[in-house]
């Protein structure tokens, strides 16, 4: 796993869902665990990877949203059935790949390619594996 790659698995207990990061040691605060999410119980468990890049433009994008916090784009990319959360410089976030229509080994693939050329090295990405 690249240095700089982190992740998380969401899970639930005792009706409460909880992110745990797989990565114990991160110097980004959003990732201080556990975390209680707000995502309905039937779309709770998934396992998302954090990458220092961007995927580009993807089909079905959403945003740019400001002022949110990681567990709120989570429940939105949940509602919206999409995979691909990504948090500009400018700290302004992208819901992409809307309705799945990009397979998940296709834009993994585009990430870590992304993450080792250093495109785009200061945005956030986040890879959810539904």
């Amino acid at each position: 796993m690249n240095a700089l790659t982190r992740t998380n698995t969401v899970f639930v207990t005792h009706d409460t869902i909880f992110s745990d990061t797989l990565i114990q040691k991160s110097d980004n605060p959003l990732f201080n665990s556990p975390k209680k999410l707000d995502i309905p119980m039937e779309q709770a468990l998934f396992t998302f990877t954090e990458f220092k890049t961007d995927i580009g433009h993807a089909i079905g994008q959403k945003g740019p949203f400001y002022n949110k916090t990681l567990n709120e784009m989570l429940e939105m990319t949940a509602t919206l059935n999409a995979n691909i959360i990504c948090k500009t410089t400018s700290g302004s976030w992208y819901i992409k790949n809307i309705s799945l229509k990009i397979p998940y080994i296709n834009i993994l693939n585009s990430l870590k390619k992304n993450e080792s050329e250093n495109f785009k090295n200061k945005c956030m990405t986040w890879l959810i594996k539904k």
